[in-house]
């Protein structure tokens, strides 16, 4: 079974309890990039940079707007992205931004 598809996000359901049970007889049907950890243990840690980043988003975009619909929400937020990650210097990237940091290094370690 496909997991459905909303809005180009790929969103899946797990439909077994525990990945203890999942083990053997999944293991060979799912691709590796699905599992996550059923137990809830080192949640936190994973979603710790989404979650600044949304918080972000929400109290210096959407909270600051009025939009009157979703296409104009979706240009703002969008914009307000581009310029987060492309003109705006991030303190833990010391002082770049983040397209700096990823568009710089990368030929590096490319050749590598």
């Amino acid at each position: 079974m496909r997991p459905p598809i909303d809005s180009g996000i790929l969103t899946a359901r797990a439909s077994i309890p525990s990945m203890q049970a999942a083990s053997g007889v999944c293991s060979q049907a799912m691709p590796s990039i699905l599992w996550a950890r059923q137990d809830g243990r080192g949640r936190w840690m994973d979603n710790v940079f989404v979650e600044r980043l949304w918080r972000s988003v929400k109290y210096e975009e959407v909270y600051l707007r009025a939009y009157d619909s979703v296409g104009e929400a979706r240009a703002s937020i969008g914009r307000y992205l581009d310029f987060d990650n492309g003109r705006r210097p991030h303190s833990s990237l010391d002082g770049i931004t983040p397209d700096q940091a990823y568009f710089t290094t990368l030929p590096l370690r490319l050749l590598a």
